[in-house]
């Protein structure tokens, strides 16, 4: 099983990537869209041949990262941010926020305490989620 942490933003997205003894395997950066989902993808698949051998955690439940990943059928994990924020307590002390660092703290909390999360269910395709959000966001059809 492979392990994946996003730390996620409006604009862009920290990876980390885990194998299941918790060995970094990759970390990236990607930005938010269509073309960043897609790259992270790919780099995802460099590391497990099939969705079903990837799991990954995820401090929210509503963005379009998550919906383009679970339309392709992959597993993810929501760790509430207190979650996150205990977690990163077992690696370092210090409460400095890091992007990166916390990728991996989600990964690694999966890794560990998959059982403890909340497995996030598909609720509307992807196509239908970017649609909406543009509607929101600009107040007309796209």
């Amino acid at each position: 099983m492979i392990y994946a942490g996003i730390d996620w933003s409006d604009r862009f997205h920290s990876f980390c990537v885990l194998d299941a003894d918790g060995a970094r395997l990759d970390r990236f950066e990607i930005p938010h869209g269509q073309e960043g989902f897609e790259s992270a993808q790919a780099r995802l698949g460099r590391h497990a041949q099939r969705v079903e051998d990837i799991m990954i955690a995820i401090e929210t439940k509503d963005s379009l990262i998550v919906d383009f990943f679970s339309e392709l059928g992959y597993v993810l994990h929501f760790l509430n941010p207190k979650q996150t924020d205990r977690s990163r307590d077992r690696h370092r002390m210090a409460h400095s926020k890091s992007d990166d660092f916390d990728a991996y703290v989600l990964a690694d909390a999966l890794r560990t305490d998959a059982h403890l999360f909340a497995v996030l269910t598909r609720r509307k395709s992807y196509d239908e989620a970017y649609h909406l959000r543009m509607k929101y966001l600009h107040g007309k059809p796209v």
